[in-house]
């Protein structure tokens, strides 16, 4: 009898410890778009490209499918017929997805559709993990966006967050993801024409070499607005592709789709837990494991690095201040490091992996 009572005690204590665990819900930023550029996709810009840069008139813009005269959107009335896109998200540890908040404006969504339409939750492969109904989004939650909800709770690291589009036969549907405007401009006539009508045009060269005798003869692409280290995804013919590997869209290859996840975080832990999630994403090491060099890219600017080994050893340190760069880690022996990256924001602990 005794043994019964106790046993009911301590599952009761344990429900009591449970049921006083609370949570915060927050929306997760991945990066401060405040100074962003957003806007929609649109095929006028491979238009202006052929027509401008290219002096196409007929056929097919060159090494591409996409035709001279190209008009319209391509994520609305879906002349290119997408069925969805997908906006990639990677964490240092696993976190717990509720739902999708969505900034989508001057869309509609005619009720036939309620309940066809679909923001979804998938792993790095595309399997689903979750699925959400697309609401019309005239009656925002808070600052704009339109929280949808997911039927279960995910618990997932690595995955993507995706919207449907529906086919080009069905109307009703006029939604533009919103999204940072960014376009490759491999010969530099966009940006000059864009500077020209007093568009927004923050070059960003790629490809440059500072170290070469003419840096600027290594150049392989400009970007206009803003660059995202990661391609976005499209699903077209059934199949999910890069933005950087379609015809089309390779042209907005590095868009940030504002496709933000809805995280839901203990509340003991909850200003830690936001920090880190808040702070320590905004830097990306890889690849790791690492050989001979090291890439870092940060929204912040980065102070110093410092290395440390399995024994709490300080085994390099550098001082950097720069947001992005490639280093040269040679000198490090094969093993486990814990790096200390110091910004203006403080310091953040990333692990490596040397091979």
């Amino acid at each position: 009898m005794k043994k019964l009572i106790l046993t009911i005690a301590l599952v009761f204590a344990l429900l009591k410890v449970n049921a006083q665990t609370q949570y915060d819900t927050i929306v997760y930023h991945p990066y401060d778009l405040s100074q962003n550029y957003f806007g929609s996709m649109n095929l006028v810009y491979h238009g202006l490209r052929s027509q401008i840069c290219y002096g196409c008139t007929s056929g097919n813009l060159p090494d591409t499918n996409v035709p001279c005269w190209p008009d319209g959107y391509i994520t609305a009335r879906n002349e290119y017929e997408v069925r969805g896109v997908a906006q990639p998200y990677h964490f240092d540890s696993t976190v717990t997805v509720i739902g999708i908040a969505v900034k989508v404006a001057n869309g509609s969504l005619q009720p036939y559709l309620n309940g066809t339409v679909f923001f979804r939750i998938m792993d790095m492969e595309f399997k689903e993990l979750g699925e959400t109904p697309i609401f019309p989004w005239y009656t925002p939650d808070s600052n704009g966006y339109k929280w949808h909800m997911f039927f279960d709770e995910i618990q997932v690291k690595d995955f993507v967050l995706a919207g449907d589009i529906p086919a080009y036969s069905q109307h009703g549907f006029t939604v533009l993801y919103p999204c940072t405007w960014s376009l490759y401009d491999t010969i530099g006539c966009l940006e000059n024409y864009l500077r020209s009508s007093g568009m927004p045009y923050d070059t960003m060269y790629v490809g440059i070499d500072y170290h070469a005798p003419d840096p600027f003869a290594t150049v392989t692409d400009t970007l206009y607005a803003s660059k995202f280290a990661e391609s976005p995804w499209l699903l077209k013919d059934s199949v999910w592709v890069r933005f950087a590997d379609d015809p089309v869209y390779n042209l907005y290859q590095k868009t940030f789709i504002e496709f933000l996840p809805i995280l839901k975080v203990p509340r003991s832990d909850s200003l830690s837990l936001v920090e880190e999630i808040s702070n320590d994403n905004t830097i990306k090491l890889y690849p790791n494991p690492a050989g001979n060099t090291l890439n870092i890219e940060s929204q912040d600017i980065i102070k110093e690095i410092e290395f440390y080994d399995a024994l709490g050893k300080k085994a390099k340190a550098i001082t950097l201040n720069k947001k992005e760069a490639t280093i040269d880690i040679s000198s490090l022996a094969k093993g486990n490091y814990i790096i200390n990256l110091i910004t203006d924001k403080g310091k953040i602990t990333k692990k490596l992996v040397v091979k």
